[in-house]
């Protein structure tokens, strides 16, 4: 292996120094220093370790490209991004890790993140308006994007600049989202498997959106794949938001009646009374993991024994269902939500040096975690 030679201390250290001393071209260290998977590990650790040798530093890097586009009369690179998302989102844990996913990404490359929270009447994110951003990465619903993107691409100070959407796809931006199909088939090919047949699934009647439907389609894939042992599916609508976030639990929860919905009839029952009218029903796929460990708690009160009685699936893996000596046993579809913050920010540095489309879409698959909460059916 070639020795790495030194670079005078009078000079800065670029890219193209470190692509000299590894024998490869600029671009791939560039690639390789934000960690881009289509570079070889070995290449990585190998670029990353002359980096550090020479003395890199990548904010230098990029501050002398600002001052070569200033001469030239382009628009400066600010070395800020933004994440846009709700205040009530970044209470959660699903949040927690979308961000730290991008913060890590980001950083190491020498980039800053700022947070803009949002709520309905949406308003421009004040540092776009200040041509301050490089780019945005938004967990937001998708009427955010269609009221707000219009007024993004019209804005001077951040025009063309790169816009990526988490969870959802949106025409006309970038976007990192989970194959929530594949989750929904996972989820309901264990219960089937186990050997259930009349399940439970739990639905956001105050907002459906795309990742629902997705799941749905992957549902309905999996039931395909057993035709002789078909289940009967029952549509339960939540109405209530503390579902789908709530609060640390440290007494019994008792939430209000929520919509039921089963098949074309619109009923209202608390969950025990409808499972009473309907005892068939062995086990229940969640929403999310707070709307199953809320069923668990409903289940528990009314006397039924998860998962001898009911088997439960949460979603996302990020809210734990804790059992007596402190372990989760929730059984559930697992989010890559780290991951897809990394390929969020991964993708707006690629858009940034124009080396991906301006609507490139990347789609990272989910994992079951078989914990405690499934079993077969009490015959």
């Amino acid at each position: 292996m070639a020795k790495v030679t030194g670079v005078p201390s009078t000079r800065r250290v670029t890219q193209r120094d470190i692509a000299r001393h590894c024998g490869i071209t600029q671009q791939a260290v560039s690639r390789a220093l934000r960690g881009d998977t289509l570079i070889s590990e070995e290449t990585r650790a190998r670029v990353q370790a002359a980096a550090e040798e020479l003395g890199y530093d990548p904010s230098q890097s990029q501050a002398a490209r600002r001052m070569a586009l200033i001469r030239t009369g382009a628009q400066p690179r600010n070395n800020m991004v933004a994440i846009s998302t709700s205040a009530e989102l970044t209470n959660t844990l699903y949040f927690t890790e979308l961000f730290r996913g991008v913060m890590h990404t980001l950083s190491a490359n020498g980039v800053d993140l700022v947070v803009t929270l949002n709520s309905y009447p949406y308003s421009m994110p004040r540092p776009a308006r200040r041509g301050e951003l490089d780019g945005i990465i938004c967990i937001e619903r998708p009427e955010w994007y269609h009221e707000m993107m219009p007024h993004l691409r019209q804005l001077p100070t951040f025009g063309t600049r790169p816009i990526v959407s988490l969870i959802w796809p949106i025409s006309g931006a970038l976007s990192v989202i989970a194959d929530d199909e594949l989750g929904g088939y996972l989820a309901m090919r264990h219960l089937i498997e186990l050997g259930h047949r009349h399940i439970m699934v739990l639905q956001n009647i105050m907002a459906p959106q795309d990742p629902e439907t997705r799941r749905r389609a992957g549902i309905q894939c999996a039931i395909a794949e057993y035709p002789g042992q078909r289940p009967e599916i029952y549509g339960c609508a939540i109405g209530n938001e503390q579902w789908i976030t709530p609060p640390p639990f440290k007494e019994p929860v008792t939430p209000e009646n929520f919509p039921i919905i089963h098949g074309s009839n619109l009923l209202r029952f608390p969950l025990p009374d409808f499972l009473s009218v309907h005892p068939h029903i062995t086990a229940i796929i969640g929403l999310n993991d707070a709307s199953a460990i809320i069923t668990d708690y409903l289940l528990e009160q009314a006397g039924y024994r998860v998962p001898r009685d009911i088997s439960i699936i949460g979603f996302d893996d990020t809210d734990p269902l804790l059992d007596a000596e402190g372990r989760n046993v929730l059984t559930t579809v697992r989010v890559p939500l780290y991951s897809i913050g990394e390929e969020a920010a991964r993708l707006l540095l690629r858009r940034m040096e124009n080396e991906v489309a301006d609507d490139a879409h990347t789609v990272l698959p989910p994992t079951l975690m078989v914990r405690g909460t499934t079993a077969p059916p009490k015959q």
